[in-house]
């Protein structure tokens, strides 16, 4: 009796740890074995920020710092064209239209 009984837990635990690595696992690649169907997510474009940090003005032309980038009229960052360096702005041109990035604080000028 003790024996059948054994048997039969041997068996019944068995049995269903296999059931239950057949219904997940975890390392196998995506889109094998049983699939939940899911809505794929929504992806989101994501819009380009541009950190204005310094701009230099000088003769021989100016210079802007664009996320940490030093670029000059004319330059591309993240498909944008820089069209004007002015002492306290920079215009972009991305895709036909002009963004103006403005410093925080415009810089006071320094007697020479």
């Amino acid at each position: 009796m003790k024996t059948t009984w054994l048997l039969l837990m041997l068996m019944i635990v068995a049995f269903s740890s296999r059931v239950m690595t057949s219904q997940y696992d975890p390392m196998a690649p995506p889109g094998y074995g049983n699939v939940i169907n899911e809505k794929p997510k929504k992806i989101e474009k994501r819009k380009e920020h541009y950190h204005l940090r310094q701009i230099l003005v000088r003769e021989n032309g100016n210079r802007a710092v664009i996320n940490g980038y030093v670029l000059k009229e004319g330059e591309y960052i993240n498909r944008a064209k820089i069209i004007s360096i002015e002492t306290n702005k920079v215009t972009l041109s991305k895709a036909g239209k002009l963004s103006v990035i403005k410093l925080n604080d415009p810089v006071k000028k320094v007697r020479q």
